[in-house]
């Protein structure tokens, strides 16, 4: 069975910067490699996506950024996200909720 999933930019720093193989993210990170799960983004998403992993706090490497944006337009399903007016705790995180 495949899923459609958004994926949070918290879940990807995450993964990318685990140590452990077993956590949480980075067997997300691991089921959108192997194609599991079917990632929904929209141009936003990847913009916020490359802003947040290329911050010098968290030194993930370009080639590992850019990796994941390839990976990512290869195998996701670009949409166009659904305009909503609410308020959110995060407002970075309207985004993802209107996909």
């Amino acid at each position: 069975m495949k899923y459609y999933v958004v994926i949070d930019t918290n879940v990807i720093v995450s993964a990318l910067m685990e140590k452990q193989e077993t956590s949480n993210t980075v067997k997300v990170l691991r089921m959108f490699f192997s194609g599991e799960i079917i990632p929904l983004y929209s141009s936003d998403v990847i913009e916020e996506y490359k802003e947040v992993l290329s911050r010098p706090f968290f030194k993930i490497s370009k080639h590992k950024i850019g990796k994941f944006i390839n990976v990512l337009k290869a195998n996701g399903i670009m949409i166009e996200p659904m305009k909503l007016d609410v308020e959110m705790n995060d407002i970075d995180d309207v985004i993802f909720y209107e996909l």
